[in-house]
């Protein structure tokens, strides 16, 4: 898979031809000490600028899956030996992070410099945007409200190792239980859930989340070692990528878990 096993990895400890720019800028400081930056889509994948102590901008793929942060070999010799990185000013954490080949965060001719994982994303309640070009970190309220993006009602959330994201999704109108990974671009079905939601892989499949559905993501149907981890006895489970955020707004809360898209 790629640069998709890097997020496949990190669920489990270790870590669509698409290019579409959305948001270019620097990060502001709204209401309630929210902090919003600039996403983009290349690759299939999300990309946040992360900044490095000397003021250098690297490009990082937002990941929900991955339990650390992870660099590049040649991110890595870009953020240095000690490194301090920052997301919208706000410190990304760089105490366990892994270093992995360029092949496994490259696309489309480019290599990512890293990845923005859960051990981050998880202190705040977050919204990310990507029609909008924007995901907002904000810190974690007595109940969950954003202003300025509709969204449907919460869907509940089940949190592992309080960092990886389970939910139930319907695929092509079946429902299954499900992994959450922004960090790889489709959906992952065991052998089970693609006979039974008939999805070839390769094909293509429609996701439900909320009440939203998003159609022609693509599929790869795999039994894979992390797949197995929630699935023991190959029950139908799906791993589900960035395309479910490509058109439909998503507000992620870890500490209150809960998932809303956009209204369907």
């Amino acid at each position: 898979m790629g640069f998709g096993n890097v997020g496949l990895r990190g669920l489990v400890g270790g870590a669509v031809a698409l290019v579409t720019w959305v948001g270019t800028g620097s990060a502001q400081t709204g209401a309630g000490g929210a902090v919003q930056v600039p996403v983009r889509l290349e690759a299939g994948r999300i990309v946040v600028p992360v900044k490095t102590g000397t003021g250098e901008t690297l490009d990082f793929v937002l990941s929900t899956g991955s339990l650390v942060t992870v660099y590049s070999t040649s991110g890595a010799a870009r953020v240095g030996a000690t490194p301090r990185l920052t997301l919208g000013g706000l410190p990304v954490p760089t105490e366990g992070a892994q270093t992995v080949g360029d092949e496994a965060l490259a696309g489309e001719g480019r290599t990512f410099d890293g990845m923005v994982s859960s051990n981050m994303l998880n202190q705040y309640d977050v919204l990310l945007d990507v029609p909008g070009g924007k995901l907002t970190l904000k810190p974690v309220g007595a109940s969950v409200t954003w202003d300025d993006v509709a969204l449907s009602p919460p869907t509940p959330l089940r949190i592992f190792h309080g960092i990886v994201l389970s939910l139930d999704v319907a695929l092509n109108g079946h429902r299954y239980p499900a992994a959450l990974e922004l960090g790889t671009p489709m959906v992952v079905a065991n052998e089970r859930a693609a006979e039974e939601a008939g999805v070839k892989d390769g094909g293509v499949g429609a996701v439900s989340v909320g009440g939203a559905t998003v159609e022609g993501i693509p599929v790869r149907v795999m039994d894979l070692e992390v797949l197995r981890r929630f699935s023991p006895n190959g029950d139908p489970f799906v791993l589900v990528g960035a395309p479910l955020a490509y058109r439909c707004a998503l507000a992620i809360s870890w500490a209150h878990r809960e998932i809303r898209t956009c209204k369907p």
